[in-house]
């Protein structure tokens, strides 16, 4: 059976309907909280750009984050154990903090985070290179 692609309008629904068409994952004791989870998304947003620092934020959206962390809930929705709206903003906060720290590592090991290796135009400029650096796209 072949699925059509994934729109970026109906992003959720249509990963679980995939989910379960090719897994059987169609039981659930109770259906995750969708608009519970999206009442929360400015203030997850607004947690990870924070988590993430400036230098970290030109790597890694926030959103990309909350994204993440929505996935998680979502497959790991039955070991949620609150039954308030704030228990399940706590919940989210735990595997956002925990995804950021993922990413930090990953960052750190891998040595994308940037640390020195980068310098500004400004800072080419003022050691005395003249003009404009050169394209790579343009190779004459």
């Amino acid at each position: 059976m072949s699925l059509p692609p994934v729109t970026a309008g109906n992003f959720l629904n249509e990963m679980t309907d995939r989910i379960d068409a090719n897994e059987g994952h169609g039981h659930r004791e109770r259906a995750f909280p969708m608009e519970s989870f999206e009442s929360h998304r400015a203030y997850l947003t607004s947690l990870a750009a924070a988590l993430l620092g400036s230098d970290m934020r030109s790597r890694l959206c926030p959103a990309d984050l909350v994204q993440e962390t929505l996935i998680v809930a979502y497959f790991k929705y039955d070991r949620f154990r609150g039954e308030s709206n704030d228990q399940f903003r706590n919940w989210l906060e735990g595997i956002l903090r925990r995804k950021n720290s993922e990413a930090m590592r990953k960052f750190r090991r891998t040595g994308k985070s940037g640390g020195g290796k980068e310098i500004s135009y400004d800072a080419v400029r003022s050691i005395g290179m003249e003009g404009d650096p050169p394209d790579p796209l343009n190779e004459e």
